[in-house]
């Protein structure tokens, strides 16, 4: 999917800089006393209604800085995700291409979590192993669960694959990268293609094992 940079959309900068404060949105909704319907948050944001706009922020912020922080991302990662999903999602309104069947707070979240994985990659080097950037996978909603799973699998590799040290990480890599033996044995100063093997090996039950021992494992294969 193509993340659209913010300066292609004409929009206040003050409305989508930065989370509007807790206190400004309660204040909001309190006055309102009533909780925004889908349809009603979707013609809020392509009217850059500002009441909806600190609604959204109020609402699904918190949600998205918990899925950003639990898998190594920081406050400013999770404010910087929110914000770009929130304009992907201006722009497909404004050119009349939303169409989704899940609720608006399944679908923001999906974005974001694709924005988060695709933030990931870049940071792993390591393409091959994330779902095409160019795939919209969030068109229609009955294929959201099974993405959301496959998300989830990439992100609790990702965390632990993070772990491993430099070079485990690069060894892991060059196999990854179909990188034959012998040549792997070379670059990392191995003294024979063998040797480059049982490295390999080590460091895939290393990583294996760092993974099936974290609680989200059964969690997650388990609804599988």
């Amino acid at each position: 999917m193509n993340i659209p940079s913010s300066s292609t959309i004409v929009i206040a900068d003050s409305q989508f800089t930065s989370p509007p404060s807790s206190r400004q949105a309660e204040i909001i909704i309190r006055k309102k006393a009533i909780t925004y319907p889908d349809k009603v948050l979707v013609e809020g944001l392509k009217n850059r209604d500002i009441n909806v706009i600190k609604y959204l922020y109020k609402k699904f912020y918190r949600e998205i800085f918990v899925m950003v922080s639990s898998n190594s991302g920081s406050k400013m990662d999770a404010e910087d995700i929110f914000h770009d999903a929130l304009i992907i999602l201006y722009q497909k309104i404004s050119q009349d291409n939303l169409k989704f069947s899940c609720s608006f707070n399944t679908y923001l979240f999906s974005v974001c979590r694709h924005l988060w994985l695709q933030k990931l990659n870049k940071k792993l080097k390591m393409c091959e192993l994330t779902p095409s950037a160019e795939q919209d996978v969030w068109e229609d909603g009955h294929d959201l669960k099974e993405h959301l799973k496959e998300s989830e699998k990439y992100s609790l590799f990702c965390q632990h694959f993070c772990k491993l040290s430099p070079d485990e990480q690069k060894v892991l890599k060059l196999y990854m990268n179909k990188t034959p033996a012998r040549e792997i044995a070379e670059i990392m100063g191995y003294k024979s293609d063998k040797y480059a093997k049982f490295r390999k090996y080590l460091c895939k039950e290393k990583l294996k094992n760092s993974i099936m021992n974290d609680p989200r494992f059964q969690q997650i294969y388990q609804s599988s």
